[in-house]
């Protein structure tokens, strides 16, 4: 049977896979030097990136535990294979530590994402929306669309937006972040030294999972 629910939710995050997708890649082109123009080298890694991210989200429930496992092999898999078809430079230690501070910040955002989310989402159907329909606020949008629905829809699709635009620039500045404080992109990362700048990075999305 189409679950009709799945459908919605795989529409309403998309638009953050897009994001992710997007600066992630941006992200990689500091370090690496490109084999593709901008527009060719976005388009290439953002399609598996987000079929990815929506198969995942459709196949696994976020109930299961092994879950975030499963996303993160799958995620390693393909920042990996991405930067190494996509662009030059091939140091195992510049590939490892992209892929840890891509994965981090990606679970990062996610938390920084669902806390307001939620915060927000009770506050207006626990006690704002309550207020406006006892105190008849909302009587003349109700007359002139007929139902109850139609506020929901649209309560409920402006949060998503702005949640969406919330955790796309989270994203965007804890990787603008990284990258700037990087000051050595140019140099060839060591082995020893790529394990000790993905430390924090594996310590980080572990206390996530956590």
């Amino acid at each position: 049977m189409f679950n009709t629910e799945l459908l919605r939710q795989m529409i309403d995050i998309l638009p953050l896979y897009i994001g992710e997708a997007v600066f992630s890649c941006l992200y990689a082109a500091k370090f690496l030097v490109q084999k593709y123009e901008t527009k060719q080298l976005l388009t290439l890694w953002l399609l598996p990136s987000v079929i990815l991210d929506e198969l995942l989200f459709a196949l696994v429930p976020n109930t299961d535990p092994w879950h975030d496992l499963m996303w993160i092999a799958a995620r390693i898999f393909l920042l990996i294979l991405l930067q190494r078809s996509l662009f030059i430079r091939r140091e195992q230690g510049m590939h490892s530590f992209l892929t840890a501070s891509i994965i981090v910040v990606v679970y990062l955002t996610k938390y920084l994402i669902v806390m307001p989310y939620t915060a927000v989402s009770d506050l207006t159907w626990d006690h704002i929306m309550p207020y406006l329909l006892n105190q008849n606020i909302l009587d003349g949008i109700l007359t002139a669309y007929g139902t109850k629905l139609f506020v929901t829809f649209m309560v409920d699709g402006m949060m998503l937006v702005l949640n969406g635009i919330w955790g796309v620039l989270c994203m965007y500045f804890m990787l603008h972040i990284v990258e700037k404080a990087y000051t050595h992109k140019q140099d060839i990362l060591e082995k020893n030294d790529a394990l000790f700048l993905c430390a924090p990075c594996i310590t980080s999305t572990a206390i996530c999972l956590l």
